[in-house]
């Protein structure tokens, strides 16, 4: 972080391999790494290696007006793995503009289902639409529900 500091970049984002498998919820060790973080100058930080789905956070920083984006567990992209919650993930597009006020980001959430008989990952966009066996649709739309819970955010 001090040497890309020190390079004057206009963003820093940190990607963490952290947390615990499995476990839906980030660990109150991964919370106080991201607040030191972004004390320390990070920008935003993404996380992954729980293989499920985790919240994501906005941190404001009141005292430069500043905004912090830190997605705990992105989930599964292209995985084996079948248990409810371990079987897709979701991209996350964050966009940064530069402006003379500073930077500004928007994220764009994009759900994710990895089909098993072939390892497609597969887009909401497209599964919605997908012909699929029965078993492969209750899967998907599972996925999919459980997805827009833990996001509160309508895809």
């Amino acid at each position: 972080i001090l040497a890309a500091r020190r390079m004057n970049p206009d963003v820093i984002i940190a990607c963490m391999h952290w947390g615990v498998e499995y476990r839906s919820l980030p660990e109150k060790a991964e919370k106080e790494l991201a607040d030191w973080l972004i004390e320390q100058g990070v920008d935003h930080v993404i996380g992954s290696h729980p293989h499920v789905l985790q919240p994501m956070e906005v941190k404001a920083d009141t005292q430069v007006n500043d905004k912090h984006l830190v997605v705990y567990s992105l989930g599964n992209f292209i995985s084996n793995q079948r248990e409810r919650y371990t079987d897709g993930g979701i991209i996350a597009q964050v966009s940064v503009e530069k402006s003379d006020d500073g930077c500004s980001f928007w994220l764009d959430i994009n759900p994710v289902w990895v089909r098993l008989k072939d390892y497609v990952v597969i887009p909401k966009s497209i599964g919605d639409t997908l012909t699929m066996s029965k078993s492969e649709r209750t899967a998907y739309l599972q996925f999919m529900q459980d997805t827009e819970k833990i996001f509160t955010y309508q895809f």
